[in-house]
């Protein structure tokens, strides 16, 4: 039987999300250099062929109602310079669950042999899901304009420019609003909401040694323009077959990669 929170911890909760959760906040994995179509939409058949790839992410095994994250995905390129993919996620975080389901479409303009800028535009729709059932006191005044359940639009932008060995990329991973609780006469503190609020960069670089490959990645992550992290990896690829590398993550610290 599943034990009823009470209204202080999710109060508590609420505050520290600042009381307005966005459904659209995508889970946030290290694995970039595996599969940046997850950041970023105009990664979408960046390789050249199909692909499809699962996530799953659980933190403090061992707690009840343990924060998780599941992401699959699948892109393709469809003729020269177009490509098509889809995304579906599901983030839980103790009462709230954000999922999303999204279709993408890239477009590629080349500048010769080795070099191009890509272009990729995701949309679909998000899913907001709030279980007020398990709170022990769901009349508390502070869960008055929770919204139980909500659904919202919900799209991503991107784009990379490839030079030879050096890409960069950018991406605006919330393009719409999207809330969980319902606006009132007293909310002074709301925001107003801007796409560019919300804010992915990668820079990295391919360094070739005969059947070695080291690439050196920086990445940057805004999230409401109020949480800002720089995380830097590196990872070595061995005849594209084994990978080993580290990463160090500005407020987390350092982790180990390996497959």
């Amino acid at each position: 039987m599943k034990k009823k929170l009470k209204a202080s911890l999710v109060i508590a909760l609420m505050v520290s999300l600042g009381y307005q959760v966005r459904a659209q906040d995508p889970p946030i994995f290290s694995q970039f250099f595996a599969n940046p179509y997850q950041f970023n939409p105009s990664y979408a058949a960046h390789n050249g062929y199909a692909e499809a790839n699962v996530f799953y992410r659980k933190q403090w095994v061992g707690f009840e109602n343990a924060p998780e994250a599941l992401s699959l995905n699948a892109h393709a390129p469809l003729g020269r310079n177009i490509a098509i993919g889809f995304t579906a996620y599901s983030n839980k975080t103790i009462l709230l669950n954000n999922s999303a389901l999204l279709a993408t479409v890239g477009y590629k303009v080349r500048f010769g042999n080795f070099s191009h800028l890509n272009f990729g535009l995701s949309g679909g729709m998000g899913f907001n899901k709030f279980n007020i059932e398990a709170v022990e006191n769901s009349n508390d005044p502070a869960l008055v304009n929770v919204i139980p359940k909500s659904n919202s639009l919900n799209g991503q932008f991107g784009a990379n420019l490839t030079i030879k060995n050096f890409n960069i990329g950018i991406a605006l991973p919330v393009l719409f609003e999207s809330r969980t609780t319902r606006k009132t006469e007293n909310d002074i503190t709301a925001k107003k909401f801007s796409p560019f609020s919300n804010k992915f960069g990668s820079v990295s670089y391919n360094v070739k040694l005969r059947d070695v490959t080291i690439v050196p990645t920086v990445l940057y992550r805004s999230l409401d323009n109020i949480q800002f992290q720089w995380e830097g990896m590196v990872v070595a690829h061995f005849k594209n077959v084994v990978w080993v590398g580290a990463s160090y993550r500005e407020g987390y610290g350092v982790t180990g990669l390996i497959g």
